[in-house]
């Protein structure tokens, strides 16, 4: 499971759940994380195929319950998400394409009022990522501004000068993702 360990913003999802778990194969975070392990680890961590409902994981979990708890009508029909990868051959595919950009992005597949932009922290002490919450709109909306900040963030002499100027940059359009400094 990926685990939320902090939280803050603006957004009505700025609590995501802080503590809450949720599957890695399913969430972008978690995406962002297995992208990160070689194929020996990988094989050893994933489930049985195909890979459990991550839907019925999620309602079940009393941290999502405390979290969506006012903020949505009702808990989804734990039906699985037609996006979410359901065997191996699915994910390494989406892993691939994580490895590729630098970056994963979930625009609602695990739950519609949930989205999340991702990338790989490989400087923390374990496999980690760092991440955007919001609603699918706002990770939409927002997701250049995002990936330019977590990608400075996650650089282990990252300043919060330096977040600031990428956040910035990204927003007046003069940050390349390619590049390593705003």
């Amino acid at each position: 499971d990926v685990v939320f360990a902090a939280a803050g913003g603006g957004s009505p999802l700025a609590s995501v759940g802080v503590g809450m778990g949720a599957s890695l194969v399913a969430t972008a975070a978690g995406q962002a994380i297995l992208a990160q392990l070689d194929d020996r680890t990988l094989e050893r961590l994933l489930p049985a195929e195909p890979f459990p409902n991550p839907l019925v994981e999620l309602v079940e979990n009393p941290g999502y319950r405390a979290f969506a708890s006012g903020r949505f009508a009702s808990a989804p029909a734990p039906a699985a998400p037609p996006s979410v990868p359901h065997d191996r051959a699915a994910l390494l595919a989406r892993l691939e394409t994580v490895r590729e950009q630098g970056f994963a992005v979930d625009g609602g597949d695990l739950h519609p009022g949930i989205g999340c932009v991702a990338v790989p922290w490989p400087g923390a002490k374990d496999h980690a990522a760092l991440t955007c919450v919001g609603t699918p709109a706002e990770v939409t909306a927002a997701g250049a501004l995002a990936r330019a900040v977590l990608e400075v963030a996650v650089a282990p002499t990252a300043t919060r000068e330096d977040i600031v100027a990428a956040a910035a940059a990204a927003a007046a359009g003069h940050y390349s993702l390619a590049s390593s400094s705003p």
